[in-house]
């Protein structure tokens, strides 16, 4: 087999190194692009996933500011309630507000026919304009009297919110008690921002 003239030809080998150093120069571009197109089509779509997120929070904001004014009326309507009077504790110094609390839970406790135990008093923590009074209490009772003081509590004036509520069988010898159920429950009601 016979070579042809322009099979070794500088002018053939001049093409081909053309050739190469244009395939050399043309992936050397997509590897750029890919470097660097790649994580920008991804931050790319997060900021665009962001910017979505924005609009839904503005399109929930001015949703709000619109109800504005109808939330501002029922706020005074519900100020002006008379059927509310009475749920929060009497406005005043945390020391008062917690006594008449005591005194409260004392009585629904007792004029139920259970025994109270202990009265522990948790630590005054503010609010939006009221602060939240807490006890934490144990007494022994029957199961128709622990009915009767948690309706009484929770239904009651002032209304106390009843929380972290325990009751266990006293002892196995609690068959034949009159109050054979150890209840213990944290209890908080609401006063009015004003003395401590």
């Amino acid at each position: 087999m016979t070579r042809s003239p322009l099979h070794d030809s500088p002018a053939r080998k001049t093409v081909v190194a053309r050739l190469a150093a244009l395939a050399l120069l043309a992936s050397s571009i997509a590897a750029a692009v890919a470097a660097i197109g790649v994580p920008l089509g991804a931050e790319y779509g997060a900021v665009l996933a962001e910017i979505e997120r924005q609009r839904i929070a503005i399109d929930g904001y001015r949703t709000v500011v619109a109800r504005a004014p109808a939330l501002r009326a029922e706020i005074a309507a519900l100020e002006n309630d008379a059927s509310l009077e009475g749920l929060a504790l009497a406005p005043g110094s945390d020391s008062a507000a917690t006594a008449a609390m005591q005194d409260h839970v004392q009585t629904v406790v007792t004029d139920a026919g259970a025994w109270l135990a202990t009265v522990d008093v948790l630590t005054p923590t503010p609010g939006d304009g009221y602060r939240r009074i807490g006890l934490r209490v144990q007494f022994s009772a029957d199961i128709g009297a622990l009915g009767a003081i948690l309706r009484a509590l929770e239904y009651g004036r002032p209304a106390i919110v009843v929380d972290n509520l325990s009751v266990h069988a006293r002892t196995s010898r609690a068959v034949g008690n009159d109050r054979p159920l150890e209840v213990r429950a944290d209890l908080f009601a609401f006063k009015p921002e004003g003395a401590q």
